[in-house]
């Protein structure tokens, strides 16, 4: 890994890491839920989808921020805070959303690859002969620790568009994309312009609306 002075490890740090010390591990090995990560990044890593046609939609960008985003965190988490059982904890969270998008029929295969091996590099100061073996399988020959540490491209943290789930007395109905931070009125009015979804409200008394900003507005009708 290519360190800088102020991020770096100590020699007596990566031998910690290479020990599993920072995971409070006597034996040597990583926690049985990391492992189990690992051998899901081995199927993962094993995807021979098409390249050729990358796909771009709302879980595309929603997997870009959150890979962006722990990033960000664990190279601050790892090289200024000397957190790293919090680092691993972000790396898995990362990891169980590509998993998820990984089995997706529309998934963007250039993006799978991306975040996997980003996700490679951030385990590599922590298990180093592992990743370097899943490195291999990915097709490189160069040490995993030689390589540029992922960084974090700023104007992909904030989030451009959000999917809000649409239910009908709690009953799924539809699905529509906005802006982050639109208001309740704003979302009505989209709605009821919603053919497919507004067929379910109208002609129908509204009695309550729920709504949870930028995730959920559910009609209650009687």
């Amino acid at each position: 890994m290519i360190f800088t002075e102020k991020n770096s490890f100590t020699k007596e740090e990566l031998q910690l890491c290479s020990k599993g010390k920072l995971f409070h591990e006597s034996d040597g090995k990583l926690p049985s839920s990391n492992m189990l990560m690992l051998d899901r990044i081995t199927l993962i890593s094993g995807d021979k989808g098409n390249y050729s046609n990358p796909v771009i939609n709302i879980h595309s960008q929603s997997l870009e921020l959150k890979l962006n985003k722990t990033i960000e965190k664990v190279t601050n988490d790892i090289f200024n805070r000397k957190s790293f059982n919090t680092a691993i904890a972000s790396i898995m969270e990362l990891f169980n959303d590509l998993n998820k998008y990984e089995q997706s029929k529309n998934r963007n295969i250039l993006l799978c690859r991306q975040s996997l091996e980003s996700i490679l590099k951030m385990l590599s100061p922590i298990a180093p002969h592992v990743t370097q073996y899943l490195w291999k399988e990915l097709g490189y020959e160069k040490l995993i620790l030689d390589e540029q540490w992922p960084i974090a491209r700023t104007d992909e943290l904030k989030e451009t568009k959000k999917e809000i789930i649409i239910q009908i007395n709690g009953k799924l109905r539809g699905r529509i994309i906005i802006k982050p931070g639109i208001s309740e009125s704003e979302i009505k009015s989209i709605i009821q312009k919603d053919k497919k979804i507004y067929k379910y409200i109208e002609n129908y008394e509204i009695k309550k609306i729920i709504y949870i900003k930028d995730k959920l507005i559910n009609y209650v009708l009687g």
